[in-house]
């Protein structure tokens, strides 16, 4: 992108097609770990933190989209533009705050939802940055990411249904769930 800053064109070229390789590695991963939220957590870290499951499954949405905001904000440093990536950081760390203030007293889970919609404004706010810097529209930014969205729900959908049918030990599971996911996406 720094190459290509001072060229309009090669630049949004550039940003679009690392915006759709992002996220077509990114979404399949979190969507993953979302449907394998319980063997992912057994193999790793123990039966003990399955409650936490829950808690995993929604950080896979801060995940999914938290990549997006950080290639936003390498395009707009590349273009010079680093005292706006700050303004929308503190932007973002107030709605956190906020967030937290308004959702602390219904427990962790509503706290980890409330940094969602946070995080959403934050992506959202780059998503239109880069829309006006770049002369791309956040409509077109969002439809560049879309197949990939749309492709992740189908083979996440596709390996839910299937591994909801079967019984094997996690570590299989795991890896039965992989290729599913991976031939489905």
């Amino acid at each position: 992108l720094s190459k290509a800053q001072n060229q309009p064109e090669a630049f949004r070229n550039t940003f679009i097609k690392t915006l759709e390789l992002t996220v077509f590695l990114v979404f399949p991963a979190m969507m993953f770990v979302m449907i394998e939220a319980q063997p992912f957590i057994t193999v790793l870290i123990g039966e003990k933190w399955l409650p936490a499951t829950p808690f995993l499954q929604i950080l896979c949405l801060i995940g999914a989209i938290i990549p997006v905001r950080h290639h936003c904000s390498i395009a707009l440093k590349s273009i010079g533009l680093v005292g706006t990536i700050i303004k929308y950081q503190m932007v973002g760390r107030s709605a956190s705050i906020i967030a937290i203030l308004f959702t602390y007293r219904y427990g962790v889970e509503a706290m980890l939802k409330g940094e969602v919609l946070a995080t959403g404004l934050l992506v959202s706010l780059f998503l239109a940055k880069t829309s006006s810097k770049l002369d791309y529209p956040i409509k077109n930014q969002l439809l560049c990411m879309a197949p990939y969205a749309l492709a992740s729900i189908v083979a996440g959908s596709i390996t839910s249904a299937i591994m909801q049918r079967v019984s094997w030990g996690n570590i299989t599971e795991l890896i039965v769930a992989f290729l599913i996911a991976s031939i489905s996406y």
